[in-house]
């Protein structure tokens, strides 16, 4: 496949993925929170581009980086630098380095196979854990290739899962080969990181455990023929979860209805939106729902007549707008994850992963990031 179409299949996927990140979550599933390092691998340096990265996340706010031209890890948060000493991020470093040798040997694997030595190709990797308001914790560690995920441990059954029909059988049973290594990062998902994603959200609280409620308002627009849409407008809220949804005449309605992913705003805080076709006549019935943590009641919000008509037709534009502004910027930052952030997918994973002389998987243990 040439790289140019291999881009865009990664782009593509990547464009997927966040998609599935900002999907419309109801109350009842509770805020949570995440610790995840996102780690890409490629055949070499390109474009300015480090063969290896790493970044790591709670929630959408990195807070650290490595990669191969510098070879060391770089807090990225101010209140992470101010409350890990040095010791912690020279155990961070070396655990990165590790992660980059086994990296660039799994990434030649794939290759191998594939016999895609001398073309193009990424390999991605994503693992961390959640942690709910109500106590929920979850263990995630998912491997992608070429920009498709392809394998996932499942730390129930403690296996990896092959999620595409591409992968043969030999690729996954050298990643099950090693039974020690699973156990102890099922161990890791669970317990150290659940820990140490405790401890960031306490040193970050002002900024990760606030809740700011949404602004909702509701417009409309007249559309050709004897139709029109009105569209919902969800912003300025935080954290990330929250349920959207039409009613109508007091019942959720999904008839031609559409649902936007959640996004990032500048300021930290996130927004949505959602639209409905209507027959004119029963605009009255409408209205769109919300409800989130940091409201006390959900609301329930319809479009009011003394909005006018001409200006929610061009606040729409400059919506349509926006989110084609967003979906360039989504681009271009999937274009560069695929040569860098999604290295740092692949990198904490994959540093337990081929010892090309011995077995196929070689366990790599973990120093300790606690003081």
């Amino acid at each position: 496949m040439p790289r140019g179409r291999r881009l865009l299949s990664l782009l593509r996927w990547g464009a997927a993925l966040l998609l599935l990140g900002g999907r419309l979550v109801g109350r009842g599933a509770a805020a949570s929170h995440s610790l995840r390092y996102v780690g890409t691998v490629l055949p070499e340096a390109m474009h300015g581009l480090p063969q290896f990265s790493l970044l790591g996340y709670v929630d959408d706010v990195v807070i650290s980086r490595y990669d191969s031209s510098t070879r060391k890890e770089w807090p990225q948060a101010r209140w992470v630098k101010e409350s890990m000493d040095a010791h912690f991020w020279d155990t961070k470093t070396q655990i990165s380095k590790g992660d980059e040798q086994e990296c660039e040997m799994a990434l030649e694997m794939f290759q191998n196979h594939y016999n895609r030595s001398e073309s193009f190709s990424c390999l991605q990797w994503t693992y961390g854990c959640e942690l709910s308001d109500d106590g929920h914790k979850n263990g995630f560690d998912r491997l992608a290739y070429e920009g498709r995920e392809v394998m996932y441990l499942n730390l129930e059954t403690l296996t990896w899962v092959a999620t595409s029909r591409a992968i043969p059988d030999v690729i996954r049973k050298w990643w099950n080969a090693d039974k020690a290594y699973i156990e102890s990062q099922k161990v890791y998902l669970e317990g150290e990181c659940i820990e140490l994603l405790q401890r960031y959200l306490g040193y970050g609280k002002e900024l990760l455990l606030k809740k700011e409620p949404p602004v909702v308002k509701v417009l409309r627009r007249v559309d050709s023929g004897d139709q029109e849409t009105l569209v919902c407008r969800v912003y300025g809220f935080y954290p990330k979860e929250i349920e959207a949804t039409w009613r109508k005449d007091g019942e959720v309605w999904m008839e031609d209805t559409f649902h936007a992913g959640i996004l990032l705003n500048s300021d930290g805080t996130y927004y949505t939106w959602l639209s409905v076709q209507i027959d004119p006549k029963d605009v009255g019935l409408y209205q769109c729902h919300v409800d989130h943590s940091g409201l006390d009641e959900p609301l329930a919000v319809a479009w009011e007549e003394t909005d006018g008509t001409g200006l929610n037709t061009g606040l729409i534009i400059l919506i349509v707008g926006a989110a084609a502004l967003v979906l360039v910027m989504v681009v271009v930052g999937i274009i560069l994850c695929l040569k860098r952030g999604r290295k740092h997918n692949v990198a904490y994973q994959i540093a337990s992963v081929f010892d090309r002389t011995k077995s196929p998987l070689k366990k790599v243990t973990r120093p300790s990031l606690h003081p």
